[in-house]
């Protein structure tokens, strides 16, 4: 509860990229990323993959 302020869900941008960076996608790999959010990892991914 954010007691009406407002709030984000977005991850902390320094664990998206450590997240990413666990993964060890080299170019080629295939990844399915689900979720509804800001498409943000999303996007990470496809430059990465």
């Amino acid at each position: 509860m954010t007691d009406g302020a407002p709030s984000s869900s977005l991850s902390c941008p320094s664990i998206v990229v450590d997240m990413l960076d666990s993964l060890m996608l080299d170019p080629g790999h295939r990844v399915l990323e689900l979720g509804a959010g800001t498409g943000w990892n999303a996007a990470l991914l496809t430059w990465r993959a």
